[in-house]
């Protein structure tokens, strides 16, 4: 019953924010919706593993880009584009069935969103290696780098 009330209170700071959200929007209100829990909730969803996964992935994603120099060394000049672990369109169904219908559409954004973000950055690092120069990798990067702030 409170991973339910919990999990609810999270859906509904993200449906607020669903019609112009990103995948970076919608973690971080995913994110901030958990920190406002009461103490007990916190202990209920702090067992869920699902929104474990969430939590996690947001963590990852917010060092990545703390330091864009270095992740635009790593990608253009290292050619190692190795970005998080997203999280699974299954596991945002399994808590969908206690947050309904509207948490689905953030999970939808998150996914097309860091999709495009992981195609673009593996783009930059293999037009780097194919000789596509280092303009071709700079631009694939310079489009990657908004979809993983979202």
């Amino acid at each position: 019953m409170q991973l339910s009330l919990a999990l609810c209170i999270i859906s509904a700071a993200l449906s607020d924010a669903l019609a112009p959200t990103r995948r970076r929007t919608a973690l971080k209100k995913l994110s901030v919706g958990a920190i406002s829990l009461t103490s007990a909730q916190r202990a209920v969803a702090a067992t869920n593993a699902e929104a474990e996964k969430v939590r996690v992935a947001s963590r990852e994603l917010t060092e990545l880009l703390k330091n864009e120099d270095a992740l635009r060394f790593k990608v253009l000049v290292e050619g190692s584009g190795k970005l998080p672990i997203a999280v699974s369109f299954i596991t945002f169904q399994k808590l969908e069935k206690d947050c309904g219908d509207d948490f689905m559409g953030a999970a939808i954004e998150y996914a097309e969103t860091y999709k495009d973000a992981k195609d673009l950055v593996k783009l930059a690092v293999l037009s780097k290696g194919d000789g596509g120069g280092p303009d071709v990798a700079t631009r694939y990067y310079e489009r990657a780098l908004p979809n993983l702030k979202e």
